[in-house]
């Protein structure tokens, strides 16, 4: 691995709240510490991402990164020094080329800045991050006196700052100083390094007032995106005993049989189109190609479940589903409502959020003839 990042979210947070502590707060339905884990997911030269947290909040974490693939989280020390340096020794193994070490209070890092310091990690041993400050900056002392501060050569550090792995690791391994930061260490012994400008937005939580500052930012962020997704299958000719075939994962009494490589779930696999075409991941067929024998007679809930998993991956939450199935028979509508509970279900949504609606093509063409049955399935998602 070249490029792992490593999220310090071992705090207590006693400043911001007595309840819950900041870096699990939810801004839009998400823990502040996932908007984070998500932005470097998606960075392309993230190898991987290391959380330490605080041992008091295990559960919490477990429940704010559900479904992401991460590096096992650590657990912090006593100070941020002592929980950064906890987490440059879990990876000592993998050994990165460079480490990305980044505050979990700071939710809205872009994925911009990570490739940027990466890029510079190329030609320096150290990247800074930080904002020129543009208000007029005056120093009290205690006799109230004051003084003016030349604010052209002042300026405001951000994270994720970067480093060589072996550098920083040795730096900390070597230093007693607690300082609030890891570049600090660098200037101290002098270490070939570079400073780049910040972003506006990339504040650090410290209080309630910077909490909604950000839940604002993040009201104006949000994407929304459409996926239409459809599927046919053929029936077989009408057979003497009665059978069950499979739609939306339950089972629906009809004389006919399906003809399909799976199970033939038109339903499923009209959602699971729907949702992969939402964020361009592809289809059933380039994913699950019928030519390959794993799939055989599978049940269609294990493709709608992978992509469920993907979708989590990179972010995304599923806001409603809505499906219609076209056929002369079976009747769908005396299994609406237990199938989308079931739909509800496997996707870990609310049932109101998915409707399951039947319709017919009024007895013209194959649909309409009893030769095959069809789906249709329009979803919405959000960031």
């Amino acid at each position: 691995m070249k490029n792992i990042a490593i999220i310090v979210a071992a705090g207590e947070s006693l400043r911001f709240s007595k309840h819950t502590p900041k870096q699990y707060s939810l801004i839009n339905d998400k823990p502040i510490l996932r908007w984070s884990i998500e932005t470097f997911l998606s960075c392309k030269s993230i190898d991987n991402i290391l959380v330490v947290i605080n041992k008091k909040h295990i559960n919490l974490y477990k429940n704010a990164t559900k479904g992401l693939n991460l590096l096992d989280c650590v657990i912090g020390g006593k100070t941020r020094k002592e929980s950064v340096f906890l987490g440059l020794k879990a990876i000592e193994k993998i050994n990165p080329e460079n480490v990305l070490i980044h505050d979990a209070a700071r939710p809205l890092i872009s994925k911009t800045l990570i490739e940027e310091i990466i890029l510079k990690l190329d030609n320096y041993q150290a990247v800074d991050i930080g904002i020129k400050l543009t208000d007029t900056i005056k120093q009290f002392d205690i006799k109230n006196n004051i003084k003016i501060i030349d604010r052209n050569f002042l300026y405001r550090t951000q994270t994720p700052q970067g480093f060589k792995y072996r550098l920083i690791l040795d730096l900390h391994k070597n230093s007693n100083t607690d300082y609030t930061d890891d570049i600090s260490l660098c200037f101290e012994k002098n270490i070939d390094s570079c400073k780049i400008d910040g972003e506006i937005n990339n504040i650090k939580i410290t209080n309630k007032h910077d909490f909604e500052f950000c839940k604002f930012i993040m009201s104006n962020k949000k994407v929304y995106r459409t996926g239409i997704g459809l599927d046919v299958h053929k029936f077989s000719k009408p057979l003497k005993d009665t059978n069950t075939i499979k739609i939306c994962g339950i089972d629906v009494k009809h004389n006919q049989s399906i003809i399909a490589h799976s199970d033939g779930d038109v339903g499923l696999h009209a959602i699971t189109e729907a949702l992969l075409g939402s964020m361009a991941l592809g289809n059933i067929g380039q994913l699950f190609p019928p030519n390959n024998n794993k799939y055989k007679n599978i049940d269609s809930s294990y493709f709608l479940e992978y992509t469920k998993k993907k979708l989590k991956q990179i972010g995304v939450k599923i806001l409603n589903i809505d499906l219609t199935i076209i056929c002369e028979k079976p009747k769908i509508m005396p299994y609406s409502q237990v199938m989308r509970e079931n739909i509800a279900k496997i996707l870990e949504i609310n049932s109101n959020q998915v409707s399951v609606k039947a319709t017919t093509t009024e007895k013209m063409g194959f649909l309409g003839s009893q030769e095959g049955i069809a789906a249709q399935a329009i979803c919405c998602v959000t960031n």
